[in-house]
């Protein structure tokens, strides 16, 4: 019944621009939409990056701990035989 009536009433200008802004408009939001998309996979990817960076710093310190207790250990070895 809807389209039996825009078929026989011509749409007046203020309607045109009208349906013209809401199609822009759900350009715009779908653009939008997109953007919020990428900027959100990207943040995740960033947090990830760092969560991988922060471990692998948690590890290296690790290691360099053990190696320093290790070397401790050396030196008071090497003193102890000395004294």
């Amino acid at each position: 019944m809807t389209d039996h009536f825009l078929e026989d009433h011509e749409l007046t200008p203020a309607i045109r621009v009208t349906a013209a802004n809401d199609i822009s408009t759900k350009g715009t939001t779908m653009h939008l939409l997109h953007e919020d998309l990428a900027r959100a996979q990207i943040r995740q990817r960033v947090e990830s990056t760092r969560d991988i960076r922060r471990a692998a710093q948690l590890v290296r310190a690790r290691r360099l701990s053990r190696k320093a207790q290790k070397v401790a250990m050396q030196a008071r070895l090497v003193r102890a035989r000395f004294v």
